[in-house]
């Protein structure tokens, strides 16, 4: 977890609390943007929690950021400072949750949450690579053979075809299909 956070003694509160609900985990504490961008890099953390402002930085450029760097992290806002209505569009930009300062206790919940939505996601983007490549590979087979290759549904109606087969009915029949 990397905990952006101006206030060190808040980040060591956090971090007990965190510890307390039995999540088990290494934990970063940065206070700057430098701090941030030094411990996405070389800390390679699973999640990212930020209060809103920072001097000089906030969660909006902490989130941003996370995305120029490609990085494909949850990113909890902890906060006191902000709106709900600002945290909702934080939320519809991207961002996992937010958790109010003045109720510590959600934050656990708010981590594990996060976390495994983002595995679900990670897992279903996964899926449909690979059925992407699953379909290219058919189709580049289909396509490369000297075979007609065709399928039909329970009606009897073509549902695909190569051009070897198109190339076949139309010399057999002069149509197309």
């Amino acid at each position: 977890i990397v905990h952006l956070e101006d206030v060190q003694d808040e980040s060591v509160l956090v971090e007990h609390i965190v510890r307390h609900a039995g999540l088990v985990f290494e934990w970063k504490w940065t206070s700057t943007k430098e701090g941030y961008i030094s411990a996405l890099q070389t800390f390679h953390p699973d999640i990212v929690i930020s209060d809103h402002s920072l001097p000089g930085f906030s969660s909006v450029e902490a989130y941003k950021l996370l995305h120029e760097m490609k990085m494909d992290l949850p990113f909890i806002l902890f906060t006191a400072t902000v709106s709900e209505d600002f945290a909702v569009i934080m939320m519809k930009q991207g961002i996992a949750d937010y958790v109010l300062k003045d109720r510590p206790q959600r934050l656990p919940h708010a981590i594990e949450n996060a976390i495994e939505k983002w595995d679900a996601e990670r897992k279903n983007r996964a899926f449909i690579e690979k059925l992407i490549n699953s379909e290219a590979n058919l189709k580049a087979l289909m396509e490369n053979s000297d075979a007609n290759i065709y399928s039909l549904d329970r009606l009897m109606r073509f549902v695909t075809f190569n051009s070897q087969f198109k190339h076949t009915v139309q010399g057999l029949y002069g149509t197309d299909l």
